[in-house]
């Protein structure tokens, strides 16, 4: 009986020492990301429903200094649409779609520039990771 309450207990503090560097790590990149803040303009590449609970997904991409970047988020943008996306200037590939209210691109289909006191973005929508895997790379 002691035996099984012990390995009850080694499998519990495992769980949480793997949820907790993920979500220590996590944490962290994001904190990178308003750190060192960059915004630039993105735009919707895919869409797709995961898991069982069918959540929806957008895939994005992005240039920094000429460098093209992906990232994903949970939602479900039209395809090809023009997005504001904040990423850590000294690590691009932390990057997330911010919420903007102002439009895009005037009349004559010109980019506008980027307020920055309009963009707003939460950790709860940070994806840094597509895969588990991506912890370690």
């Amino acid at each position: 009986m002691k035996n099984k309450k012990r390995n009850s207990y080694i499998i519990v503090i495992g769980f949480l020492l793997i949820f907790g560097t993920i979500f220590s790590w996590n944490y962290s990149t994001f904190s990178g990301l308003k750190k060192n803040t960059g915004y630039t303009y993105g735009k919707i590449v895919a869409n797709w429903e995961s898991g069982k609970h069918k959540h929806d997904y957008s895939r994005y991409e992005y240039k920094v200094n000429g460098i093209t970047f992906q990232g994903k988020q949970g939602d479900n943008y039209p395809n090809e649409k023009l997005v504001v996306i904040v990423f850590d200037k000294e690590n691009p590939k932390f990057s997330m779609i911010a919420e903007y209210p102002l439009e895009l691109i005037n009349e004559q289909k010109d980019t506008l520039q980027i307020e920055e006191r309009f963009v707003k973005y939460k950790w709860w929508d940070y994806l840094p990771a597509d895969k588990i895997s991506d912890l370690w790379k």
